[in-house]
């Protein structure tokens, strides 16, 4: 993951393995930045808002094939 933002990023995670549940797997971490991007096996960059330090990321339980 790649951090925006000014000062000094802080990057946590709650876990360091995560299983699915059902089709997704939900990451869940906080950070000092406003958005936390990520990228998922050499895919397009996305991102997701930090709201009061804490985020979460919904992701494919597999890679989806296109």
């Amino acid at each position: 993951m790649v951090l925006a933002g000014c000062g000094k990023p802080s990057l946590t995670v709650a876990h360091q393995h995560y299983n699915p549940s059902g089709m997704t797997a939900v990451v869940k971490g906080h950070s000092n930045q406003k958005t936390v991007h990520y990228q998922i096996n050499n895919g397009s960059q996305k991102s997701q808002s930090v709201t009061g330090g804490g985020y979460a990321i919904t992701l494919p339980a597999k890679p989806i094939n296109r």
